[in-house]
């Protein structure tokens, strides 16, 4: 498993949890951007467990 998926969830939380240290007020966004982010990571993360389960 590579490491870009764990970035990327890690990102994702780190994002919901502290939207401020991302977002400058007023700029859009929002949280819904780090569901985006943790939607990704989960994508790929399963994507390379079913490429590896038809070995």
């Amino acid at each position: 498993m590579r490491i870009t998926p764990v970035i990327l969830i890690f990102i994702g939380f780190a994002g919901l949890i502290y939207p401020e240290k991302f977002i400058e007020d007023g700029s859009g966004g929002g949280r819904w951007v780090f569901v985006i982010i943790i939607a990704l990571g989960v994508y790929t993360i399963l994507r390379a467990a079913r490429k590896n389960r038809d070995r």
